[in-house]
Formats: structure tokens, sequence, C-alpha cells
């Protein structure tokens, strides 16, 4: 119900929403992006130039389950959402979100990754954030060329994937020496393929 940003920004502020991230458009051509969670602020191992190179914060791995016992790993307070990640009217026009980290929503970014601790952000840019971007930083697009986006059938990780499949399969033919007989008709069809899932 809220009619413009500042009540927008107020509604969320309450922090009801204890995840998700949050894209913003308005009728006065105001985007926004929010990096949305809500989590307790940990030690920051870089706060403290003193501390003890055995200090498992230094080394936690953030994407697995943090060993309860240490009392580094515990909660703080709750990081308030002026504090998370956000963007306002970046200059390339455009916000995505695909679960990808915040520093990757826009092209140029104005966002810093070093700025925020390890701990609150893990995700990684994915082929279909990186492929949407690749669209959107084409230039100016007609709503018709927007609605076509929705229905894009290139493979992004095919661009990747399949020439070193295809490398892989002819320069080390002494590993595939013995695959089944339809292998080669298999990379035949990799070789040749453009992309595009029809």
């Amino acid at each position: 119900r809220a009619p413009n940003l500042p009540s927008f920004w107020a509604a969320v502020s309450m922090h009801q929403i204890p995840c998700f991230n949050i894209v913003y458009a308005d009728r006065g051509n105001n985007i926004f992006y929010l990096y949305n969670t809500k989590t307790g602020i940990r030690v920051s191992p870089s706060a403290n130039s003193d501390q003890n190179p055995n200090d498992p914060t230094l080394t936690q791995d953030w994407r697995v389950p943090v060993n309860a016992d240490l009392s580094a790993m515990a909660w703080r307070e709750v990081i308030p959402q002026a504090n998370l990640p956000s963007i306002l009217n970046p200059p390339s026009g455009y916000i995505q979100s695909c679960g990808n980290p915040p520093w990757t929503v826009t092209e140029p970014s104005p966002l810093d990754p070093s700025f925020w601790p390890q701990w609150l952000i893990a995700d990684q840019n994915t082929y279909r954030a990186a492929r949407v971007r690749q669209l959107l930083n084409t230039g100016k697009r007609s709503f018709r060329d927007h609605q076509s986006m929705l229905f894009d059938v290139l493979v992004p990780a095919a661009l990747d994937m399949v020439p070193a499949i295809v490398n892989a399969a002819e320069t080390r033919k002494d590993r595939v020496s013995d695959a089944h007989p339809d292998f080669w008709k298999g990379i035949d069809v990799l070789r040749n393929w453009n992309y595009i899932a029809e």
C-alpha cells in the first residue's frame, strides 16, 4: 500500500520479511534493490588487529553449519536494514535479482564486495543472472523486447560447459576410448549446437 519510495522504505524497515531480496519500481522512475536478510551481527576478525591466528572466525567456511560451542560465532544484535547492501537508481537504468550477490544486480555496480563481511553474503553469481545482465546491457529496449526476454531460450551455462566438454573429449581420447559407441555422435551434437534450447 506504500504510494512512494519513502513510505515503502518505512514499511520494509519494519524488518518483517526475514529473507528474500527486494526489487522496487515506481511511477516516479525510481528503482531500488535491497539485499534483504534478518541476521545477527557476528564478530568480525578484521576488527581486532591482535587476533589470535588460530581464531576460528578467520578460517570459518560460512557456507556450512557453524559450531554452536564457539561464542565468537554467536549472533549479536540484528543488522539494521539500512546497513544491508542496497542500490537506488543506478546509472545502468536496471536492477535484476536472480539469487546472485548484490554487487552483480547491475553493471557497473556501485557496491564493493570487500565492504561486507564474508559471513553475511555467500550467494554466487549465476548463469541466469549473467544472461539477464547481458540482455539488459544491450541498450534501450521496447516493452515487446522485454516480453521476449522472459522467454529467452539460450542456455548460458552451455557457453562455458560445451566447449570444455568437446575439448576434453578431443584432447583426452585415451579417457574416452572405451566410451559407448554413441559417444562421438553426442559430441558432434554438442559441437554443432547453437546453445538454444527449443
